[in-house]
């Protein structure tokens, strides 16, 4: 599989948990002063991460909501 189709592999991993929220409410945090999270963005976070874990594990992944891993390839930029 190449880089085009684990990245949309992972998009299409974190827009299932986001399509599955939407319309429902959801608890939202501030991780800063003007920086909203809420648990649907860690699971989708979760989400890809669990993709790019499976299709890639030599790479290293740095995600808006707190994922850095380091590898030996790749680094992949969630946000």
């Amino acid at each position: 599989m190449d880089d085009l189709d684990v990245a949309i592999a992972a998009a299409r991993a974190g827009a299932v948990v986001v399509g599955a929220a939407f319309r429902n409410p959801v608890v939202t945090e501030m991780k800063g002063t003007f920086d909203p999270v809420t648990e649907v963005d860690r699971a989708a976070e979760a989400a890809i991460l669990a993709v790019l874990t499976e299709l890639r594990p030599d790479d290293g992944v740095l995600g808006e909501e707190g994922t850095d891993t380091h590898g030996t390839g790749r680094r992949w930029l969630i946000d």
